[in-house]
């Protein structure tokens, strides 16, 4: 596993944003259940057209997976053969009802994080079947019913309710009830928004959501995809760390309805709350770190089950160079002064606390070492690039 070396006294230039990742697996998936084959897509962030191939160096590996996976929504053997989505929750969580409504049967290949990761509400829900297997294989087994109402629990990812309303439109006379307020709501709206692109109308009423007419996927003549603002947090939190930080970002589309693109409103509040919001949680540590006085972040239980445990990652992590900070049980006190020390940080193998540490050598007197920071690939294998191009130091190497 990879160790780098980061530090910056400022960051300044323009860099493109990478495409939306959540928006771009539900892409994927939503043009296989369309019968596409060979799938187009417009990058809006760097204005790449056309055929995305798997051997685009700019795709994250999650993307990667995705561009795979989808396939076997069209065709699946239900062989031997896995799908592999790799360390991809919103992959997996997504493929699963749609495989289940099309096959009743499903055998995904994970890494080792996904792996132990929480399928519980699927259990609950279509009273599937679900074997782990050696390896990292995750075996799923049932089937959707016709004239069903089916109700998900949605209160630890969103997920689960998206990946119900993908295999709606498959099942039919089915309704999807959905116990409560879905966390990271703009997500489960994400696929509501895209599923109406693909020409799936579905409505709701006080039994739940079903389909509003005979309609099918149909594959939409134009689609772009937003920059990614969950990545572009962390230089925008560069901007609002360090004042001689000046970082222009193409393809920000500042009306977006991403979750997290929320960030700028965040960065230097006493009191954030993250429950639609759980991807930021590692930035907005660090730029509380920048600020004097205290910052609560609350809605933190549900990172104890991310890529890592972000709660204990951040906690360690920022203790490791000299920060203040406290873990309870669903919320963290951070008592910022402006500085951090640097030194070494485990970043257990979670892309967002790389790049979150790496942002922080920003307010160091000392560089920073980062653990595994080959994580970075899972959603943002240009991240270290950007960063050199924007004067930071990154010396990566192989311990």
């Amino acid at each position: 596993m990879s160790e780098i070396y980061v530090h910056a006294n400022k960051l300044e230039g323009s860099i493109a944003l990478p495409p939306f990742k959540s928006e771009v697996i539900r892409y994927f998936l939503l043009c296989a259940l369309s019968g596409a084959r060979s799938i187009n897509v417009v990058r809006s962030a760097d204005c790449l057209n056309g055929a995305i191939s798997t051997d685009d160096s700019r795709l994250c590996d999650d993307i990667r997976h995705s561009m795979n996976a989808s396939s076997f929504l069209i065709d699946y053997q239900c062989t031997d053969d896995c799908i592999d989505v790799g360390g991809s929750a919103t992959l997996l969580r997504l493929l699963i009802p749609p495989l289940l409504a099309k096959y009743g049967f499903a055998r995904f290949r994970t890494d080792a994080s996904l792996y132990k990761r929480s399928l519980e509400s699927y259990i609950d829900c279509i009273k599937c079947v679900i074997k782990r297997l050696e390896n990292g294989i995750i075996e799923v087994s049932g089937r959707l019913s016709q004239d069903m109402k089916y109700s998900i629990d949605a209160s630890a990812s969103s997920q689960f309710a998206s990946g119900m309303l993908l295999a709606l439109p498959l099942i039919k006379g089915m309704r999807l009830h959905i116990d409560g307020n879905p966390v990271s709501e703009p997500y489960f709206e994400l696929t509501l928004r895209m599923l109406n692109a693909f020409n799936i109308l579905i409505e709701r009423d006080a039994d739940g959501f079903y389909l509003a007419s005979s309609t099918k996927f149909t594959l939409p003549e134009h689609y772009s995809v937003e920059g990614d603002h969950s990545y572009a947090a962390n230089f925008l939190a560069a901007n609002y760390m360090n004042p001689c930080c000046n970082i222009v970002l193409s393809g920000l589309n500042l009306d977006s309805i991403q979750a997290d693109a929320v960030a700028p409103r965040l960065f230097g509040r006493d009191e954030i709350s993250i429950m639609n919001c759980p991807d930021l949680f590692p930035i907005l540590c660090i730029a509380a770190c920048a600020k004097s006085g205290k910052t609560v972040i609350t809605g933190t239980d549900r990172l104890r089950d991310k890529e890592s445990d972000r709660v204990k990652s951040m906690l360690n992590g920022i203790s490791a160079i000299g920060g203040n900070i406290e873990a309870h049980s669903d919320h963290v006190i951070i008592h910022g002064n402006g500085k951090l020390r640097g030194g070494r940080v485990d970043a257990f193998n979670d892309h967002r606390i790389v790049m979150a540490f790496s942002i922080a050598s920003l307010i160091c007197d000392e560089p920073i070492e980062i653990y595994g920071a080959d994580a970075v690939k899972k959603s943002a294998p240009r991240f270290f690039d950007d960063f050199r191009s924007l004067g930071g130091t990154a010396i990566e190497y192989n311990r």
